[in-house]
């Protein structure tokens, strides 16, 4: 580095910790994919409402996007949904399994 070049180092960003549980692990990473998707829907749909005087044309497809965005954070929180329930009715039947063992 020279003397002229004062800028710092970027940041190192922290690894979040993900649990040891697959099912613990699925429903973080779907949660935080979900958000993503939620406030990537706002951010797009204000982009394409602030446009769209100018554009029509790309304001559509900013809404479109926006929309799929939607959609996919809808899917990923009935997946979490659905593998919750899986996982409580495995819970049960391996508990049920384990009692008639005994």
């Amino acid at each position: 580095m020279s003397e002229d070049d004062q800028s710092e180092p970027a940041p190192v960003i922290p690894i979040p910790e993900w649990p040891d549980d697959p099912m613990a692990m699925l429903n973080k990473m779907l949660a935080e994919q979900s958000a993503s998707l939620h406030l990537m829907f706002y951010d797009l749909r204000d982009y394409g409402a602030s446009i769209f005087p100018d554009a029509p044309g790309y304001a559509q497809a900013y809404i479109r996007l926006a929309l799929r965005a939607q959609s996919n954070c809808r899917a990923a929180l009935e997946t979490i949904a659905r593998a919750d329930q899986a996982d409580r009715v495995g819970r049960a039947a391996r508990q049920g399994d384990a009692d008639d063992r005994a």
